[in-house]
């Protein structure tokens, strides 16, 4: 911790209050990163890795492409290459605070192949934990154990009637 020198990920086109940037490193020592932010046609959450600590960076890729994908966590896995990532999401492109639409909590679970990362993810729930306006969401948490299994702790804003509030719901993958 005497020094520190920045190298940089990927730089984004436009500003953004979604980006909630977070890195895990997995048990072999890969760094992996995510991130949030606008392309032309959609939100999507972006992941890169690092194999030499963080001197490189893979190319970026969006682990939902043409979706919305806010406030993503990350967390290194139990094997090398490995890792978990959660976020709010919507699979409508446009979906925005100031708009309409179904929100979920989604997952993705990368293995890095060479210089390649590969994943598997889909959403926790078939149905929308909320469909309305959200507002940009608070932090999400992920964690996997020994056997590779998902623990999630998740927010979602609500409005039912005339009131609005925050809700926290913990997952577990079985």
């Amino acid at each position: 911790g005497k020094t520190w020198t920045p190298h940089l990920v990927a730089t984004l086109p436009v500003e953004t209050a979604t980006i909630y940037p977070q890195i895990g490193l997995d048990a072999g020592g890969v760094q992996h990163v995510v991130w949030s932010a606008p392309d032309a046609k959609s939100n999507p959450v972006s992941y890169s890795f690092s194999r030499d600590h963080g001197l490189t960076w893979s190319k970026p890729v969006a682990l939902n492409p043409g979706k919305v994908g806010w406030a993503p966590w990350i967390v290194g896995g139990t094997k090398a290459g490995t890792a978990a990532v959660v976020w709010l999401g919507s699979p409508d492109p446009k979906a925005a605070s100031n708009k309409i639409a179904p929100w979920y909590f989604s997952y993705a679970k990368i293995t890095l192949k060479g210089t390649h990362a590969s994943w598997t993810g889909g959403n926790t729930t078939s149905t929308p934990l909320y469909e309305g306006k959200q507002t940009e969401p608070e932090f999400e948490m992920v964690a996997l154990d020994k056997a590779g299994k998902l623990h999630l702790g998740m927010s979602v804003f609500l409005k039912t009637g005339t009131k609005s509030h925050w809700a926290g719901y913990p997952q577990d993958e079985r």
